[in-house]
């Protein structure tokens, strides 16, 4: 479970706390006037101002983690188009007749790798593909002449399959 979650949950119980203070008489009024809090309600509401500060420790806590993790992808991400944009460079160089398309770069957490997306149209064909960069190994692609597509070991069947697998590399 989450910071923000137990944040969450504890302030919503000391919310429920002093609400059901409230319906009950947690204080007695002495002869002369002067309230006298009961024991069992100085420790409701002294349990409840300690959840709400627990909970704001823990939004704080969560945020140093958070900045981190993100400073953390952001590195990440620009050594990934760092690298990854040297071989869309090395591949625009190969085919410099052929119209290229607009490159993708990410750093994907989950496969913890760096993808870069591409393609490359001619007169009647068109070829896309993504690329490990670390490892250059093509991971996914989709070779069409025409109207046909062209089976491989690592090809999409369709634009939209191809679309759909893309977007599994580039959340």
């Amino acid at each position: 479970m989450s910071y923000i979650k137990i944040s969450a949950l504890l302030s919503l119980l000391s919310a429920a706390i002093i609400i059901i203070i409230n319906f009950y008489p947690w204080y007695t009024i002495t002869y002369n006037g002067k309230p006298i809090a009961k024991k069992w309600g100085k420790v409701s509401l002294f349990a409840s101002l300690l959840f709400i500060l627990i909970s704001a420790l823990l939004l704080l806590f969560n945020q140093g983690d958070n900045e981190a993790n993100k400073q953390f992808i952001f590195k990440k991400q620009t050594e990934c188009m760092e690298i990854c944009s040297k071989i869309h460079s090395s591949i625009e160089d190969k085919n410099q007749d052929i119209l290229t398309l607009n490159p993708k770069y990410t750093f994907n957490q989950e496969k913890n790798a760096c993808f870069y997306s591409s393609g490359q149209i001619d007169s009647n064909s068109l070829s896309r593909y993504i690329i490990n960069c670390q490892t250059n190994e093509e991971v996914l692609s989709l070779n069409m002449v025409g109207p046909e597509v062209f089976p491989c070991s690592t090809c999409a069947d369709t634009i939209k399959d191809f679309n759909e697998k893309e977007l599994e590399y580039f959340k």
